[in-house]
């Protein structure tokens, strides 16, 4: 992109917004005639009267010439956060605990323990699952990922979705962890180790093999 077709595409903020950019970290490193240059920045909006926040971290590339410093390349990422995660009731905690396939060699055991949820690769340590929304789970400190449970017609769990960037790796679910519901919210409020109901077992049963994006996608979406 050339300096005027950069300049052109700037556009002023709309209407009733306004914001602020400070640099917070900077460091610069050079070798002969290059020097790059990566600093993080923090943003600070006021959008129509909220206050929204926004984290950058911003690597450039220059060279000294003749006619003084160039800036070479720009290279712009945004600094993910975690969502804010709400509580949700021990009985729909409980209607996620199970085990849960991807394919014969990858499973995925969820498990409610002292009243909050862990979850991990069979064989793997288990880190923590928190609700961003019913059926909405996340791992702290992994952001770029979200947990999207399905139900079927009674409202049983039988599965999820583990969603990178528009990317879903599909996990059936196979067994309910013991002591817990089987996830319906039409069963009258049954609890302890109900059963599936047939619409749950259909779907595991004649469920599609999971789609595997790669070995180091399903890695690092499911830790």
């Amino acid at each position: 992109m050339t300096r005027a077709a950069f300049l052109a595409q700037l556009q002023p903020l709309p209407a009733n917004t306004s914001g602020q950019i400070r640099i917070v970290k900077y460091t610069m490193t050079r070798s002969g005639d290059v020097a790059v240059v990566v600093h993080q920045d923090a943003e600070i909006e006021d959008y129509h009267g909220q206050t929204l926040h926004a984290t950058f971290f911003m690597t450039e590339t220059w060279r000294d010439t003749a006619d003084g410093w160039k800036l070479m390349l720009v290279h712009e990422s945004n600094v993910l956060k975690d969502p804010p995660a709400i509580q949700l009731p021990p009985r729909a905690l409980a209607a996620y605990a199970g085990t849960y396939r991807a394919g014969p060699d990858l499973t995925y055991v969820i498990a409610l323990k002292n009243g909050a949820l862990v979850g991990g690769r069979e064989g793997a340590p288990a880190v923590p699952l928190l609700a961003e929304l019913k059926d909405v789970l996340f791992v702290p400190g992994q952001p770029r990922t979200r947990k999207i449970f399905q139900r079927d017609a009674a409202g049983a769990v039988t599965g999820f979705l583990d969603r990178r960037e528009g990317e879903d790796v599909s996990w059936k679910r196979v067994a309910v962890q013991p002591g817990c519901a089987a996830a319906s919210p039409t069963a009258g409020g049954s609890s302890g180790n109900a059963p599936f109901s047939a619409a749950s077992k259909a779907a595991i049963k004649g469920g599609k093999s999971a789609r595997i994006v790669s070995a180091r996608i399903g890695a690092a979406i499911a830790p």
